[in-house]
């Protein structure tokens, strides 16, 4: 692919760890063009994540007001993906988008505010998150996969700089099947010559 495209990653709740960086530089090489921020803005995330599950139920708050402004980094003129995870796949749910987003084992609103495409991500052994899953793919523009027993945050390795450890929590090999779905889910919306993914956010 020639040009370059717009992604915006949303960490997990366990904050903006060294696992984050091996997905910005997974899509790095993928030719996108990648914004991961702190959604803590720095806090730990013991002291963040129970704040940040009030701001999920009201949909405002910090986390939002940091996300929006990372998306509008990017330029006005151009649909942005996202690629939320766990946490962050809750956010950009809630969040008014245009470009294609993958929610990756987060909780599902009942009002979904993303307008593209979804790409739901969600582990069989992730029971905390069947409802979401289920609830996820009566949206009509979702495509949800489930991945045969894996758990919650299996895509990465939260071992890497998380503050707590979590039982049924981390890598599964089903997680290469899953990155798989997620490039070609994100590659085939984007245009080869421009790197855009279609409608231009505020249409």
């Amino acid at each position: 692919m020639s040009s370059e495209a717009p992604l915006l990653v949303l960490h997990e709740g366990w904050g903006r760890s060294a696992d984050i960086d091996s997905v910005v530089d997974r899509f790095s090489h993928r030719g996108y063009t990648v914004t991961a921020p702190d959604l803590f803005e720095g806090s730990s995330p013991l002291r963040a994540f129970a704040p940040a599950l009030v701001q999920l139920r009201t949909g405002r708050g910090s986390i939002f007001d940091v996300a929006r402004s990372a998306l509008d980094s990017f330029g006005s003129s151009r649909p942005v993906a996202v690629l939320g995870l766990s946490l962050g796949a809750a956010v950009a749910l809630r969040m008014d988008i245009d470009g294609p987003v993958v929610a990756a084992y987060g909780h599902v609103p009942r009002k979904v505010a993303a307008r593209g495409p979804i790409l739901g991500i969600f582990g069989s052994a992730d029971f905390a998150l069947t409802r979401s899953a289920a609830l996820l793919a009566t949206h009509p523009n979702a495509d949800v996969r489930t991945f045969d027993g894996a758990g919650h945050s299996f895509l990465i390795d939260p071992s890497v700089g998380v503050p707590w450890k979590i039982p049924s929590v981390g890598p599964h090999p089903a997680a290469s099947q899953a990155w798989e779905a997620i490039c070609e889910f994100l590659d085939s919306r984007r245009d080869a010559a421009t790197g855009d993914f279609g409608v231009s956010r505020g249409q």
